[in-house]
């Protein structure tokens, strides 16, 4: 995670209802990285927009007989993603 934002979250950025892919090799912005540091979160701040690392992932897929996990996600996927613009029940979101 990059502070409050999962890496593949920081790697678009929404303009309206679009998402605009962003390159992972991005510096950060200074102004961000300036308010992040005056928050004290006591670690230092990443310069790029994936801190170095592989920002690869894999979506998640209920499982077969849904646990609290996954009732939790699928319950904020169903509330959260329309507002979005996106299909809760997409597998590519």
């Amino acid at each position: 995670r990059v502070g409050p934002v999962g890496r593949g979250a920081a790697r678009r950025l929404h303009r309206g209802r679009r998402w605009i892919p962003i390159d992972p090799a991005t510096l950060t912005p200074p102004a961000w990285r300036d308010l992040v540091t005056s928050r004290g979160l006591g670690r230092e701040v990443p310069l790029r927009m994936t801190d170095d690392a592989d920002p690869s992932y894999e979506p998640w897929q209920p499982t077969g007989e849904p646990n609290a996990v996954d009732r939790a996600i699928a319950a904020t996927r169903k509330t959260v993603f329309p507002l979005l613009g996106l299909d809760p029940h997409d597998p590519r979101d």
